[in-house]
């Protein structure tokens, strides 16, 4: 029988699928009869429709097609699947058989997707290359381009699926970085590269100049935006312009008169490049005119000024004020004195006013005929670091007054006008120019003169090598936070740089040391040192001798006029050398005179020497003075010029036939006048054999007072005995500008201790000790102070050593000592605490501070610290030969 059904509706007679006979011939429907799916993959289902009792199975064709539920069943039903994801980029089909029936599946590839490494890349300025991965479906193609015309592709492995690119980078000839990218597989890779290094030129590398001062420039070219900086290596160059600068330009320089007759070389570096200069030696027109200024009362007066010059250069003289007048020639040519002529001030207030002198300005101020005033004090002088001070006037009541300076690193801090008595303060700029400098404020129809030291400068005006002669400049760094970095350039008698080695660049470490020396060989080489530096060094310069012994001279500062003890013994061999440099970049003529302790000029006593610009002349004493008797002499040499800048320094040491006998003598300013009163000597010994001799110079034009005492070790006053007497308060009365002899001799026990000087006016002195067998050793005077520094050192296997001596002033105090490498750190074992009475006194050596420290072979410093009280001390070098042994001073920490 058969029967029709309808398999949606099971309605007989209606059906499209027949199922015949038994179901051995099976007839069904599914729907639907395919299915598309994404590349992702995912799940679908099929419905089965059947006769009742007619069972039917369902299979899949490919693995990717799972069936998941409904694999087999009898009547209508469902068949649910899935569909795995397709990594493949092309489309698959894939089938299942329901019922008897085909099911179809069409899935989608998977898109392409790229990455590159790396990403990003470096590269340096110069031509290099480069390869960039690919990763991606071996069916997905890919192309890569260059997006910067410094990039080049250079090779593909692959145009579909993995691969890689390599490529090309041209040099970076630029001075900024550049970045370029290229695109690979779509992708963005990014290529910074490094500038190109900078490269400077200086155009000229070298100049010839005439011996007059003038102004010159060097072009620089570099990239835009490269930096970089001009310096001079030399104090007669200074750089006017140029540094710092960025890209191309001109470096200017100006350089100072060459008035010394002989030609000189120096450098300057402009972006890194070698400048060099040379300048003829000749006659210079550096004028100098003495006074600097002048003031007047209210009424009429006349007055002159003084024009110096080495050669017969010509000058002019004129007037900007109308109430001053030039009387004489308004020009001329050479030395000469120009004289003037200023009007009575009937104003109730002062005026000033200025003349133009041979290029250097002269200032007058007047007060006015109905009020004067006077200052308190009236000059003063600065270090480089400048400062800050007060002018008192005193005047009148009903007289105003006002304050004005004549330069710009002057300023008036407070009260720039008034009526009576009444303080003025003002600030001085840290000197960053080349040489020492001169300004005025003027006050009420008064003068007040600020005299400022050379920035940055220290000055050795001794130094000597060859023939036997060694020298050593011993720098220390009192500063505890700043490092100190420069130069050392040691400079002939004409004012050059003695050779490659004559210069040299330093960096020393806070609390550190840096040592230069130069040896004994080939011919004797004499002249000064100079150092420059970015902060404020303190030094020695040490020689040596074979057959004389060891010496040493501490660092001056320049002044207008010196003033030394000497000494001459023919018939022991004993003379005296003195020795003066110029610190400037102009020529300066020096007088000096010999003086007896009573002050007076000795008969044949005067000489005479025109220093070239930075120039040095060294003497002995019968050299300078040949027409003097000095066969026997003890006295002083006053060495002046009358220059408005503090320009010379001068060092004086003895010198005899016997080893040891060479040493240092008492140099002391007389201009600008000192103001000390009180000197301090941290050692001295006697008896033994120990002899000391206090050598004392009164700088003053007056009669100076003194008492000398000394104090032993536990601060009490003793009475060693000094020129054959007893020396409690032992006075000494010194005439102007004369000297005193305090000695002490060897005989009885040995005392040793401190000693101080008292006076009633400005006093300068120096102590010389000596002991048979090892020579004489002169130590300077100390400030008093709450620390200093001193270089320190020992060769256990040459048997020398280094003592110190300190003092306590007035108090007593608690010493903390640190031993501190040539950098600046403490050494393990170098640190030791004492303790002082007031006015008490201690002097060991190095291995007895420190003797758990290792000081067999060492160089370095030595930092001490006094709570409670200020202290002076000095260092003393010594060994086991005749000749080695010599004195150091101290430096004040900051």
């Amino acid at each position: 029988m058969r029967q029709h059904y309808d398999l949606y509706r099971h309605r007989p007679g209606r059906g499209n699928i027949l199922f015949c006979g038994d179901c051995q011939r099976q007839c069904g429907q599914i729907s639907p009869l395919s299915q598309s799916s994404a590349s992702a993959g995912g799940a679908g289902s099929v419905a089965v429709t059947a006769s009742a009792g007619c069972p039917w199975t369902a299979a899949s064709g490919v693995s990717w097609i799972t069936i998941t539920s409904g694999s087999g069943g009898t009547g209508d039903g469902t068949v649910n699947y899935s569909v795995a994801a397709n990594t493949a980029t092309t489309a698959r089909i894939g089938t299942m058989t329901l019922a008897g029936l085909t099911f179809t599946v069409t899935q989608s590839g998977a898109s392409c997707s790229y990455s590159v490494s790396p990403a990003s890349a470096s590269a340096s300025a110069s031509a290099g290359a480069g390869t960039v991965s690919v990763t991606t479906s071996s069916a997905c193609s890919w192309a890569a381009v260059s997006n910067a015309s410094w990039i080049g592709i250079t090779s593909v492995s692959a145009s579909a699926g993995n691969g890689s690119v390599n490529y090309s980078v041209l040099a970076n000839t630029g001075t900024t970085p550049r970045t370029g990218t290229l695109t690979v597989a779509g992708q963005a890779v990014t290529i910074i590269q490094a500038a190109a290094p900078c490269t400077f030129s200086a155009s000229p590398t070298s100049q010839s100049l005439s011996s007059a001062a003038g102004t010159v420039g060097v072009t620089v070219t570099t990239g835009s935006t490269c930096a970089w900086t001009a310096a001079s290596n030399v104090g007669w160059i200074t750089l006017a312009s140029g540094s710092p600068v960025t890209g191309s330009g001109t470096a200017g320089y100006s350089v100072a008169d060459n008035s010394g007759g002989v030609s000189r070389t120096g450098t300057v570096t402009v972006g890194g490049q070698t400048v060099t200069v040379t300048q003829t030696g000749g006659t210079s027109c550096g004028f100098a005119i003495s006074p600097a200024s002048k003031t007047f009362d209210g009424t009429a007066a006349t007055g002159s000024v003084s024009i110096t010059s080495p050669g017969s250069c010509s000058w002019t003289a004129s007037s900007s004020s109308s109430w001053i007048t030039v009387t004489s020639a308004a020009s001329g040519a050479g030395n000469a004195t120009v004289t003037y002529s200023i009007t009575q001030n009937t104003n109730s207030s002062a005026r000033s006013g200025k003349m133009t002198i041979a290029g250097q300005t002269f200032w007058v101020a007047q007060s006015s005929d109905q009020c004067n005033f006077s200052l308190t004090p009236a000059s003063t002088s600065f270090d480089n670091a400048g400062g800050s001070g007060k002018v008192a006037l005193t005047g009148p009541n009903g007289c105003s007054w006002k304050a004005s300076s004549t330069e710009s690193w002057i300023s008036i801090s407070s009260r720039t006008k008034g009526h009576g008595d009444g303080t003025v303060g003002y600030s001085v700029q840290s000197n960053t120019a080349g040489g020492s400098r001169m300004g005025l404020l003027i006050l009420g129809g008064e003068i007040f003169t600020v005299n400022q030291g050379v920035s940055g400068q220290t000055f050795f005006p001794q130094f000597s090598a060859g023939a036997q002669w060694e020298s050593e400049l011993v720098l220390t760094n009192p500063s505890s936070s700043e490092t100190a970095t420069g130069s050392v350039t040691v400079l002939n008698d004409g004012g050059e740089q003695i050779g490659d080695s004559g210069s040299r660049s330093f960096t020393i470490e806070p609390l550190g040391s840096a040592r230069f020396a130069m040896d004994g060989s080939g011919d004797l080489v004499s002249g000064s040192a100079r150092v420059k530096a970015n902060i404020p060094v303190a030094g020695v310069a040490k020689y040596r001798h074979p057959a004389l012994g060891m010496a040493v001279v501490g660092n001056s500062a320049p002044a207008r006029s010196v003033m030394a003890a000497v000494v001459r013994d023919k018939d022991r061999g004993l003379n005296t050398g003195i020795a003066v440099s110029n610190a400037l970049d102009k020529a300066v003529e020096v007088k000096l005179s010999l003086r007896g302790h009573d002050g007076r000029e000795a008969a044949g006593g005067s000489a005479s020497y025109t220093l070239p610009a930075s120039g040095h002349v060294a003497k002995l004493m019968d050299q300078w003075f040949p027409e003097a008797e000095t066969s026997g002499f003890q006295g002083t040499v006053v060495v002046s010029t009358e220059q408005t800048e503090e320009s010379i320094t001068a060092a004086a040491m003895q010198i005899g036939t016997s080893v040891g006998e060479l040493t240092s003598l008492p140099v002391v300013a007389v201009d600008p006048a000192p103001v000390g009163r009180e000197l301090y000597f941290a050692h001295f010994a006697k008896g033994t054999g120990w002899d000391t001799a206090l050598f004392l110079t009164n700088p003053t034009g007056s009669m100076t007072a003194s008492e000398v005492v000394f104090y032993d070790d536990a601060g009490n006053l003793i009475s060693p005995s000094a020129n054959g007497q007893m020396s409690a308060g032992a006075p000494a009365s010194l005439q102007p500008q004369g000297g005193a002899v305090i000695a002490a001799d060897g005989s009885g026990e040995l005392l040793s201790g401190s000693a101080r000087v008292v006076a009633d006016n400005a006093i300068g002195g120096f102590l010389r000790f000596s002991a048979p067998g090892l020579g004489m050793a002169g130590a300077e005077a100390s400030e008093p102070v709450e620390g200093f520094i001193a270089p320190m050192s020992r060769h256990a296997g040459q048997s020398t050593s280094t003592g110190v001596a300190i003092a306590s002033i007035g108090n007593p105090v608690a010493l903390s000592l640190t031993l501190r490498d040539e950098n600046g750190k403490p050494v393990v074992g170098g640190e030791a605490v004492l303790e002082l009475r007031a006015n008490g006194h201690v002097s060991r050596l190095l291995e007895q501070l420190f003797p758990e420290a290792d000081t067999h072979n060492f160089k370095g410093t030595l930092t001490v610290k006094a709570a409670g009280g200020k202290i002076v001390g000095t260092v003393i070098e010594i060994g086991l030969q005749p000749g080695q042994f010599t004195a150091l001073p101290v430096a004040e920490l900051r």
